[in-house]
């Protein structure tokens, strides 16, 4: 298993095997992400195995566990451990280790998200305000609801919507919509950038010059996405 993780590179880390990292793991292999999980029940063993899954049976809080997982290669760590007091010491450990780490965690407690905010979560998210918002949208626009999940459960069909982020030096820095052709190219639909700032721009101008950072909402089949991805990414 050992050899299985120094061979991640850009991965994801999931902290919890729990209902929810067990429905995030399912997510993510569907997707075919790279992925470690990071669990310290021993009866769960079981289940990793049988899920064919990459894993480190440890306490995610610890820092030496991180380390072993990888964290220094990781693009995001995912923390869905028992508590929030779990989740923030997590945080601030893996923000520790890497300044640069996509940080995404759970909160049951609304008090705790600032906290965990403060410790260096990018993106905290209360399952049970997130369950209520999506159970009113779908009774206000089950239609929308409903095709939103299709895009998104990727065992229904060959669609998906991504972010790419726009790495400075790649190909598609300085250029737009229409200079990169991307509908003629690539097949696909850019539906919102959002900038550094934090201004998101829906339905983008054609024209608009894409910026380093800049995280583009892209529509489009997974071969079309990855290859414009890699027009996003750094050229060596």
């Amino acid at each position: 298993m050992a050899k299985r993780v120094k061979k991640l590179n850009g991965h994801f880390i999931l902290c919890g095997f729990g209902r929810m990292g067990q429905a995030i793991a399912k997510e993510l292999k569907a997707a075919g992400k790279s992925f470690v999980v990071i669990e310290k029940e021993v009866a769960k063993e079981t289940d990793l195995l049988h899920a064919d899954l990459t894993f480190i049976e440890g306490d995610a809080t610890q820092d030496e566990v991180l380390i072993e997982a990888g964290i220094d290669r990781a693009n995001t760590l995912i923390g869905v451990l028992k508590d929030d007091q779990d989740n923030l010491f997590l945080t601030l450990s893996a923000r520790s280790l890497k300044n640069d780490l996509f940080i995404l965690t759970r909160a049951t407690i609304p008090g705790s998200i600032p906290k965990m905010q403060r410790a260096g979560a990018d993106k905290v998210i209360n399952p049970y305000e997130a369950a209520g918002t999506k159970l009113a949208r779908q009774a206000m626009a089950p239609g929308v609801v409903d095709f939103i999940e299709l895009i998104l459960n990727r065992g229904n069909l060959d669609l998906a919507l991504e972010t790419i982020t726009i790495q400075a030096d790649s190909q598609a820095s300085g250029r737009s919509i229409v200079d990169l052709e991307i509908r003629k190219k690539f097949n696909i639909i850019i539906t919102a950038v959002e900038q550094i700032t934090g201004e998101a721009n829906f339905n983008p101008d054609p024209h608009y010059k894409f910026k380093a950072n800049d995280k583009l909402i892209a529509l489009g089949t997974v071969e079309n996405l990855l290859l414009f991805e890699k027009h996003c990414e750094k050229v060596l």
